[in-house]
């Protein structure tokens, strides 16, 4: 097995050879020949992991401090929130299966439960639902959100007393970016394109995001502000009948020679047909743009005011 040397690695091995021949030192009373290649400058006083790791650390953490079941997702970083649609990065947790529409994740099921049994909130407050144009009922959908921007998503699958009521399978608690959670300068800039196999004309689409956050004050005043612009486009091919027919409530209306006597009938030897038949096509260009801006301000040492 081979190991590829990186700095980090050789100042690792560096402190923990100088630990080394001063416990060595101390049992013999003699000076560690390895002493004179030990430089001061190469000891870590901090190693601060950022990426991957810091994040799962962060949901075990929501899960460790929760008094119920709860699972969470945490960003890697500003602006890297895994999965480009709050309902897909959701579909990883344990439990938790989703809706489609338009190829994107749309709707959430929990436990079992459905999307109308779910309770959404956005920093802790509930989000409106607005049913499409042939849906109805009380889910949210997530295809309004981009999850650029966000810092966590918790699903609490327990109720308790500090959670607002109405979730039966599950309270969703969407987690925005704030300013003074990271303090100092920090911001994220990305461009990308899909290109939908679906679509008649295979064209480009753009997503555009970007995220800044500054503190000033000490870092007692903090300010951020984020954006996305994303344009998806996919066709939709069916086959639509209006209504079907059979040759016992309907006679003469089939020319008993275009019958297949050999066709899946009933005991009785009723078969059924479709009235009309045709094919239908639906292209469709959705268009998603998110802005949010937070102000935040420590007042005291236990008092901050927060303004999204």
């Amino acid at each position: 097995m081979k190991f590829k040397q990186t700095m980090l690695a050789s100042n690792m091995a560096l402190a923990l050879l100088a630990a080394g021949s001063q416990a060595w030192a101390q049992d013999t009373g003699s000076v560690a020949p390895a002493d004179a290649a030990v430089d001061e400058a190469a000891v870590i006083e901090e190693v601060v992991v950022t990426g991957i790791r810091s994040s799962l650390t962060k949901a075990a953490d929501y899960k460790r401090d929760y008094n119920g079941i709860v699972d969470a997702i945490v960003a890697e970083d500003m602006g890297k929130f895994p999965d480009g649609n709050l309902a897909e990065a959701l579909s990883r947790l344990v439990g938790v299966a989703i809706d489609r529409s338009n190829i994107e994740g749309s709707k959430v099921a929990v436990r079992g439960f459905g999307p109308e049994f779910n309770l959404v909130t956005l920093n802790g407050r509930q989000m409106p639902t607005v049913p499409g144009v042939y849906d109805g009922g009380r889910s949210f959908d997530f295809g309004d959100i981009s999850a650029h921007g966000f810092e966590s998503v918790q699903v609490f699958k327990t109720p308790t007393a500090h959670l607002p009521t109405g979730g039966i399978g599950s309270t969703i608690n969407i987690v925005t970016a704030k300013p003074l959670n990271a303090p100092g300068f920090k911001g994220s800039f990305s461009v990308g394109g899909v290109v939908d196999t679906t679509d008649i004309d295979d064209s480009v689409t753009p997503e555009i995001d970007f995220f800044v956050t500054n503190t000033f004050l000490d870092d007692r005043l903090g300010l951020s502000l984020s954006g996305s612009h994303q344009v998806r486009n996919n066709r939709e091919e069916g086959l639509q009948e209006t209504s079907w027919f059979n040759t016992a409530d309907i006679p003469g209306r089939i020319d008993g020679a275009t019958i297949d006597a050999t066709a899946n009938q009933r005991a009785d030897g009723v078969l059924f047909f479709p009235e009309k038949v045709g094919f239908q096509v639906k292209d469709n260009e959705r268009t998603r743009n998110n802005a949010q801006a937070t102000l935040q301000f420590d007042v005291t040492e236990k008092v901050r005011a927060t303004f999204d």
